[in-house]
C-alpha cells in the first residue's frame, strides 16, 4: 500500500469501529466481535483482540486499533512475525508446544469448515514441528516461527493481509433485485445474440399458439387451448433436436450465420427448448383431459376409457391419439428426470445416455399421434440424418493412444494417433470413447496440441468425475509399475492421512514431497474411438486482429493449442511475427502466486 492508500484505509477502519465504542471511546470484546460481524465464539477473534489490546486491560482504544492495523497492512517482517506468533501462542508463554499447536490447528480447521480427521491434524502438527522446531526441544519459539515464515514470505503476507481485511468495513452496495443484472446495458450488449434468439423463440411460440387457437376457434375452450399448446410442442420438438447437432453447428461456424446466431450457447438453449417442450406437453395433456371430461359428459364413455383406450376413436390412425399421447408424456418425463444434474453427475451417466435415446420412440409416436407432424419433420429429419451419418462414419474406425503422461494436479495427457482424414483448428474439441473404461460413453475434451503437430494430437484430462478418475486408475493399474503407481496414487489423496501413512519422519516426508510435481510418461496401445473435431468459440481466433485469451487450470487447454499453432506458424514463416504483449496481472495479496500453465 502507498502512504495515501494506507492513511485512507486506516481512516475507514477508525470510522467503522467508532460505531462500537463505549462512553470512554473504548471497544470491549463484545463490541469488537460486533464490529467484525462475528456472533459466535471464535478462537482467532479472541486472539486478535488480545493482540490489539496491548495493555491487556480488556478494552481496545483507538490508538491500539490504529497501531495494530498499521502493522498488518504495512508493518515490517519482524512485526508481522510477532503478530502471527501472538495469534498462535494461546498461553502467552513465549513458546508453543505440540499440544497447543494441535489445538490451534483444530480451531482453524473448525472455523474454516474443513473436514480433517484427528489423525490428519496430528500429521500436520508433526510436519510443522519437523520443519519449524530447529533444536528439537518440542516447542516452537518466536525465533523458530520467524525462521519458518521467512522461508515462506507469501504465507506471512497472506496471514497478515487476510486478517487485516476483517478490520476493513465492507462497502455497502445499493440493493437491487437479483434479476436486475439481466437488464443492464453491459449484459444486453454481451449477450445480444442469445437474447435475440430467446425473444424470437417466444414470439414464434406465441404466434403459433394464437394461429392454431384461431383455426380451432369454433371448438370448445379445452380443445382451443390444447391445440394451441400442440403447435408449440410441434415446433419445439424439431428445434430441440437441431440445436445439439455438433457437425451442423461446426459447419455453421464457418459461415456468416455464426455472426448473427448464438452458436456458443447451443447446449443451454437446448435445455431451455427441452423444458419448454416438456411444460407445454403437460399443458396440452391438461387440455385434452378437460376435453375427455367434456366427451364423457356427453357420451357413454368414461374418462379412463377415453384416455387409455381407442374406444373414443380420436386420432388419424385407429384412434390411437390418446394412447400415444400418454406414452409420449411418459417418455418426456423419463428423459427430463434422467437429464437432471443429480443423475448425470453422480455416477449415473449411462442412465442419462440411454434414456436420451428414447427420442427415436418419441418421434415415431409423434407421427402416429398427430396427423400433420410429418410436415414439421421432413427438413429437420434430413439434417438430422446427415449429421448422424457423418458422426457414424467418424466413429466407425478406432485409433490408438500411443502414449500418456501422468501429470501433477490429477491431470492426464493422452497422445492419440490421428485417424484418417482428421483435420482440426486450434481450439477445437473431440468426443472420445475408450471401451476399456466405458463401452458406450463418449466424453468431450479440448484438443491441447497444435494442428501442425505431425500425425498425433493430444488432450489433457483432469480427474474430476467418475469416467476421468476411472481412466487415470486404469492407466495406473495396467501400464505403470506397482511402486510408481503407488507413488502417483498418493498425490490424489494429498489432503488425506493415507498420503502420509508411515511418514512420521522428516526424511520420509521429504521423499513423498519429491513425488509432487512428478511427470510420468508411458507408452501404450490402448484403443480409442474419436468423434470430431467440433468447432468451439476459439475456432476463428486467427481471423481476429486482436485476441485476449483468459483461462485458468484445465480450462487453459484450448489456449495451449492456439499458442502452439502461433509458434509453429511463426517458425514456418507462414505469418509475419505477431506483436504479442505478455502481461501478468499482479495477484492480490493473500492469493496464490499466478504462474504460467
Amino acid at each position: 500500500l502507498t502512504k495515501i492508500d494506507l492513511d485512507e484505509t486506516l481512516i475507514k477502519i477508525r470510522e467503522h469501529f467508532l460505531q462500537f465504542v463505549d462512553k470512554n471511546n473504548r471497544i470491549s470484546e463484545d463490541g469488537f466481535k460486533a464490529a467484525l460481524g462475528r456472533k459466535a465464539k471464535s478462537f482467532f477473534v479472541d486472539r486478535f483482540f488480545w493482540y490489539l489490546d496491548s495493555d491487556h486491560n480488556g478494552f481496545i482504544d483507538m490508538s491500539e486499533l490504529t497501531n495494530g492495523a498499521r502493522v498488518l497492512l504495512s508493518g515490517t517482517t519482524t512485526e508481522k512475525v510477532n503478530f502471527v506468533f501472538t495469534l498462535f501462542d494461546m498461553k502467552n508463554r513465549g513458546d508453543i508446544p505440540r499440544q497447543e499447536m494441535r489445538e490451534v490447528l483444530t480451531s482453524c480447521v473448525k472455523e474454516c469448515k474443513m473436514k480433517l480427521k484427528k489423525e490428519e491434524i496430528d500429521i500436520l502438527t508433526d510436519a510443522l514441528y519437523d520443519f519449524g522446531d530447529s533444536d528439537n526441544d518440542g516447542v516452537i519459539t518466536r525465533e523458530d516461527m520467524a525462521r519458518l515464515l521467512r522461508k515462506y514470505p507469501h504465507a506471512l503476507d497472506s496471514l497478515t493481509y487476510n486478517v487485516s481485511i476483517w478490520l476493513q468495513p465492507t462497502s455497502k452496495r445499493d440493493w437491487s433485485p437479483p434479476c436486475a443484472r439481466y437488464f443492464s446495458t453491459r449484459y444486453l450488449a454481451n449477450n445480444a445474440k442469445r437474447i435475440t434468439f430467446v425473444v424470437g423463440f417466444w414470439l414464434v411460440n406465441a404466434a403459433l399458439f394464437c394461429l392454431n387457437a384461431y383455426i380451432h376457434s369454433n371448438d370448445i375452450e379445452w380443445v382451443i387451448f390444447a391445440r394451441g399448446c400442440a403447435m408449440i410442442v410441434n415446433f419445439t420438438s424439431v428445434l430441440v433436436v437441431l440445436l445439439p447437432l455438433r457437425n451442423w453447428v461446426t459447419y455453421l461456424r464457418t459461415t456468416f450465420f455464426y455472426r448473427i446466431s448464438p452458436l456458443d450457447h447451443t447446449v443451454s438453449l437446448h435445455k431451455m427448448v427441452g423444458m419448454t417442450l416438456f411444460v407445454f406437453s403437460l399443458l396440452h395433456t391438461g387440455g385434452q383431459v378437460g376435453n375427455a371430461v367434456y366427451i364423457s359428459d356427453n357420451s357413454n364413455l368414461t374418462v379412463p376409457e377415453i384416455i387409455f383406450t381407442t374406444r373414443a376413436d380420436i386420432g388419424w390412425i385407429y384412434g390411437l391419439a390418446p394412447v400415444t399421447g400418454v406414452a409420449l408424456l411418459v417418455i418426456l418425463v423419463v428423459m427430463v428426470v434422467a437429464a437432471r444434474p443429480c443423475v448425470r453427475r453422480t455416477g449415473h451417466f449411462q442412465i442419462f445416455y440411454w434414456t436420451h435415446k428414447l427420442y427415436f420412440a418419441y418421434f415415431l409416436l409423434c407421427l402416429i399421434h398427430a396427423e400433420n407432424f410429418w410436415k414439421w419433420m421432413v427438413a429437420p429429419a434430413l439434417v438430422f440424418c446427415v449429421d448422424k451419418m457423418v458422426t457414424y462414419i467418424r466413429r466407425s474406425g478406432g485409433t490408438k493412444i500411443t502414449s500418456f503422461y501422468l501429470l501433477p494436479s490429477e491431470v492426464t495427457q493422452l497422445n492419440i494417433l490421428k485417424p484418417a482424414g482428421f483435420t482440426y483448428r486450434p481450439g477445437d474439441y473431440v468426443h472420445i470413447k475408450i471401451p476399456a473404461i466405458a463401452k458406450y460413453e463418449y466424453h468431450p475434451f479440448t484438443i491441447s496440441s497444435a494442428p501442425e503437430k505431425g500425425d498425433h494430437f493430444s488432450v489433457h484430462i483432469r480427474s474430476v468425475g467418475n469416467w476421468t478418475q476411472g481412466l487415470r486408475e486404469y492407466l495406473l493399474t495396467h501400464f505403470v509399475e506397482p511402486e510408481e503407481s503407488k507413488s502417483m496414487r498418493s498425490l490424489r489423496r494429498g489432503r488425506h492421512s493415507s498420503m502420509w501413512e508411515g511418514a512420521r519422519t522428516s526424511l520420509a516426508r521429504k521423499k513423498i514431497a519429491s513425488i509432487r510435481g512428478r511427470t510420468l510418461k508411458k507408452n501404450t496401445d490402448l484403443t480409442v474411438f474419436v468423434d470430431g473435431p467440433y468447432g468451439s468459440p476459439c475456432r476463428n481466433i486467427f481471423e481476429a486482429e486482436h485476441a485476449i485469451l483468459i483461462g485458468s487450470g484445465i480450462g487453459a487447454t484450448p489456449f495451449s493449442s492456439i499458442l502452439q499453432s502461433v509458434t509453429h506458424r511463426f517458425k514456418a514463416g507462414e505469418v509475419s511475427c505477431p506483436n504479442c504483449n505478455m502481461t501478468w496481472c499482479p495477484a492480490p495479496r493473500g492469493l496464490a502466486t499466478l504462474r504460467k500453465v
